[in-house]
């Protein structure tokens, strides 16, 4: 699992790994991935272990993260769900979950708020999937495509109204041959042409097999086509992604079950729908892009390409013989041209001038992603300044309550102490001097005493007692 984040530049076809602050979210799979504005919202997938529902959300302005807070009734765990923005709402609908569960139901993210709600669907409900796609054409709609129930495959096509957010199911009008099979983890882009809308299905498997067939579906009559593509087709794969940029197509990733790739194909979809007959669609060109993207042209997308803008495709064959692309071009020299036989000096420098255009355009990029990523990094310090001092400031306003704390207590104390001290001094005013205290025996020799000096009866003894005598 990842959770690391790189950025393509398609006017260069270059990557960029951008330098981020804030917690990041945990490496994930399964999970969506939706521009909201400047903002890209991470919502849900598994970890390997959990299934999650969490939302995290980048701004890519700032490059910073942050995990959202939400009120309201939010998704449960999930993941292969699908997340559509559609004006200011964010649709989640469908995907799997724990012990094997699997959902067909709406819920709906108000971005602005922030707050989550599952509104009552109306019309012919869903069938629980994971694995599908859901693809926002106009008027507000969403059309959800394929997927996998829990026990089979499917090929179905659902649309959403989110206005007056009723289902309806529409059929698909093509002969058997040409309607694209059940499958999961395909990708579906709406295209457009003049007037003309379409929807492109890409790649996905079906548990036994993983294609990369393409499909056209009309989405005023809903017939299906499979347009003829010129070109290298990408490998068979599945869980891919695919975004429409200037009517090009670009696909990156996926897998077939046992390995994975991190090419990058282009399709011209303009040149795809320049015919309307899929026989005569042969101008569509897919073009595979040179695994070494951070050293090709920022204009071309292969070496036939660049050699045709310099007048020199026709030594195109001489190049693809020997394997040279974007990447090796800016180390030719004039005998690497020489041993390819390309006869004359004029032809030779013209090349070699196309070339040094090229390294001083790759230098120029590298050190526009340098600048970049070290503006990037200027502000993250700048950041973390503001955030040490903000803490600071904190942390001495704490100090100064705790002193005045402390102080009050002391004082407080230093009350009752004195308050004590004074009830000890009313107690010694009032006990005995200690030299008028008499103990026992003395009290008994002063009685004696004083007996001693009163006058004394005489007695004379009797048998029976004492009789006083007379006197």
């Amino acid at each position: 699992m990842l959770n690391d984040l790189y950025i393509l530049h398609p006017e260069t076809m270059s990557w960029s790994r951008p330098i981020t602050t804030g917690q990041a979210p945990r490496p994930r799979a399964g999970h969506t991935t939706t521009m909201v504005g400047n903002k890209l919202f991470i919502l849900g997938g598994g970890d390997g272990e959990n299934y999650l529902n969490d939302l995290y959300i980048l701004d890519t302005e700032t490059m910073a993260w942050s995990q959202a807070y939400t009120a309201g009734t939010s998704p449960c765990a999930r993941s292969r769900h699908t997340a559509t923005l559609t004006g200011n709402r964010l649709f989640v609908i469908a995907g799997g979950g724990d012990t094997g569960r699997v959902y067909n139901d709406v819920y709906v993210l108000d971005t602005e708020t922030m707050a989550w709600s599952r509104p009552n669907i109306k019309g012919p409900q869903l069938i629980a999937r994971w694995g599908h796609s859901t693809t926002l054409l106009s008027n507000n709609r969403l059309l959800v495509f394929g997927g996998h129930d829990g026990t089979r495959m499917l090929n179905d096509v659902h649309i959403l109204d989110t206005d007056t957010l009723t289902w309806s199911q529409p059929t698909i009008q093509v002969p058997s041959d040409i309607m694209p099979c059940p499958r999961a983890g395909h990708t579906a882009t709406f295209v457009t042409y003049g007037n003309v809308k379409k929807l492109l299905l890409f790649g996905g498997g079906d548990g036994n097999k993983i294609y990369n067939d393409l499909y056209l579906i009309d989405l005023d009559t809903f017939q299906c086509e499979a347009p003829v593509i010129k070109g290298p087709l990408p490998a068979a794969r599945c869980a891919h992604t695919t975004n429409l940029v200037d009517g090009k197509l670009i696909v990156f990733g996926g897998g077939d079950g046992s390995r994975r790739f991190k090419d990058v194909y282009v399709l011209d979809t303009v040149e795809m729908f320049k015919t309307e007959e899929p026989k005569r669609a042969n101008n569509s060109k897919l073009q595979r892009v040179p695994k070494n993207l951070e050293k090709r042209s920022a204009v071309f997308t292969d070496v036939q390409l660049w050699l045709k803008s310099i007048g020199m495709s026709k030594y195109a064959d001489k190049f693809i013989k020997e394997e040279i692309d974007m990447a090796v071009l800016p180390y030719l020299t004039d005998d690497h041209l020489k041993s390819l036989k390309i006869p004359t000096l004029g032809a030779r420098l013209r090349i070699m001038q196309a070339i040094k255009t090229l390294r001083e355009e790759t230098e120029e990029e590298e050190f526009t992603q340098s600048s970049t990523q070290l503006k990037q990094l200027e502000r993250s310090v700048e950041k973390l300044i503001s955030a040490v001092v903000q803490a600071s400031n904190v942390l001495s306003e704490a100090m100064k309550v705790c002193s005045q704390t402390f102080s009050a207590n002391l004082n407080q104390t230093q009350d009752s102490l004195d308050q004590l001290s004074g009830s000890s001094k009313s107690v010694e005013y009032n006990k005995v001097e200690p030299s008028n205290v008499v103990s026992k025996e003395e009290q008994i020799n002063l009685n004696t005493e004083t007996i001693s000096r009163e006058p004394q009866p005489a007695y004379r003894k009797e048998s029976e007692g004492a009789t006083k005598l007379p006197s």
